[in-house]
């Protein structure tokens, strides 16, 4: 997860024992970057289960048990439920009773809704039932389903069985209260899997207040769900969006910001094209095949770009070329490969924007991790409603770097202008440029 909706909490993006103890003894809330979204399902299993064996070592070295809170997309992509299946296998002790998961996929901010067990997609003023959208046509997590318990039978090909899903209700929620969804949780069996409807934050608080009741009786839980739930599940207050100020700091401000885009999904396509219509940015086109098959050339030539732009104070939007799209045979493989042709882009440039800001959430994950040597971060907030911006740590490439990540499911067709626009050097500093290079 990349801290979407939480705050002032640090960002892991490695495994080790001791320094996941030493944030433990004084964090109370800890994001563990995983990016199992980037790899095949044997990667990735295996990478959940490297997680669970950390986090056990860690809470003994400490002295302190854990709840873990597994953050998933709202759009059901994903390896779950067979992700978290794999982290329980080894956080928890051998013959520990298998915890009851709650699956709660909503994310009102950015439009993604849960009604009588369905998952939907706002569409202006219609609920898209998500199976019909671009996000179920994933070449590497497709499915058919929106209603969730038939949607985990799919996922499990039948062995989740949709009647042995648990509903909590709006009726459970808002009628009866922290109580009887209490008492619904008391009644699921371990290991079996409830389904949370919801349509706004209250419902995740009572949800909260619920899973503490059940939970002081002796039941563990594990959760899967969007942002809203973790900020909820922490106890932290929603915060107000942060200024330009707060973002960039006392770091230089007479450099460029840079802008890229990774992200395939159509709205990102439909935020990019406006963002270039408005002529405020340089816009820099990477081409697939030649990020794929000429690297060395495209890196060298791309790069040179960028560093003529940013040395000159103007924001730049470095891009994958929308014309075509990589191959479907090998839509990870080769979507891992762009990534990381836009990170080693990124790594070779001399001049430090004055913010990076990514647009696909796989993106930002690969560029933190592979272009920037990203260890630690700190989440300050919310850029906008839905994108967070974290601060780097000093053994990063750019120490103190603001870097927003934009996740490609989320904002409205203006909404990557105005995140660019928020962050523009004040008037009078630095030079706007109007087209494109």
């Amino acid at each position: 997860m990349s801290g979407q909706a939480l705050y002032d909490v640090p960002v892991l993006t490695t495994w080790n024992v001791n320094a996941l103890a030493a944030e433990m003894s004084h964090n109370d809330v800890i994001v563990l970057l995983t990016d199992t979204r980037s790899l095949d399902s044997l990667n990735a299993l295996a990478r959940m289960r490297e997680v669970g064996t950390v986090l056990r070592e860690a809470s003994a070295m400490c002295g302190r048990d854990v709840d873990v809170a597994m953050r998933g997309d709202s759009t059901l992509r994903g390896h779950f439920p067979a992700d978290m299946d794999a982290l329980i296998s080894s956080w928890l002790p051998r013959g520990s009773p298998k915890p009851v998961r709650a699956f709660v996929p909503y994310f009102g901010e950015a439009g993604r809704v849960t009604v009588d067990d369905t998952q939907y997609a706002v569409d202006g003023e219609m609920l898209l039932p998500v199976g019909e959208t671009e996000f179920a046509r994933d070449p590497m997590f497709g499915y058919v389903e929106s209603h969730l318990p038939s949607w985990l039978k799919e996922r499990t090909k039948g062995r989740i069985r949709a009647n042995q899903v648990v509903s909590v209700s709006f009726e459970d929620l808002r009628v009866g209260g922290p109580a009887a969804v209490a008492a619904k949780l008391r009644s699921v069996v371990h290991g079996r899997y409830v389904i949370v409807n919801a349509s706004d934050d209250r419902d995740l608080e009572v949800l909260v207040d619920a899973l503490a009741v059940a939970g002081s009786e002796g039941r563990r839980f594990m959760t899967q769900s969007a942002a809203p739930f973790v900020r909820v599940l922490a106890g932290m207050p929603p915060r107000e969006l942060l200024r330009r100020d707060e973002v960039l700091g006392e770091g230089p401000d007479h450099a460029g910001g840079l802008t890229i885009v990774g992200s395939y999904i159509q709205r990102t396509t439909e935020q990019l094209a406006y963002v270039l219509s408005q002529g405020d940015a340089v816009g820099i086109e990477v081409g697939i095949d030649d990020a794929l098959y000429d690297t060395k050339e495209t890196v060298r030539y791309r790069s040179q770009e960028l560093e003529t732009a940013l040395a000159a104070g103007k924001d730049a939007v470095l891009y994958l070329a929308r014309s075509k799209r990589p191959p479907g045979g090998q839509a990870l493989e080769d979507g891992n490969r762009l990534s990381d042709v836009l990170g080693e882009i990124v790594h070779v440039l001399s001049t430090r924007p004055r913010y990076l800001m990514v647009k696909g959430g796989n993106t930002a994950s690969r560029i933190a991790t592979e272009g920037l040597g990203v260890r630690r971060a700190t989440v300050l907030g919310q850029l906008l409603t839905g994108v967070p911006v974290w601060r780097l740590s000093s053994d990063s490439r750019w120490p103190e770097l603001p870097f927003v990540i934009f996740a490609g499911n989320v904002g409205a067709r203006e909404s990557l202008q105005e995140a660019i626009e928020k962050l523009q050097q004040p008037e009078g500093q630095g030079s706007k440029v109007k087209g494109e290079t």
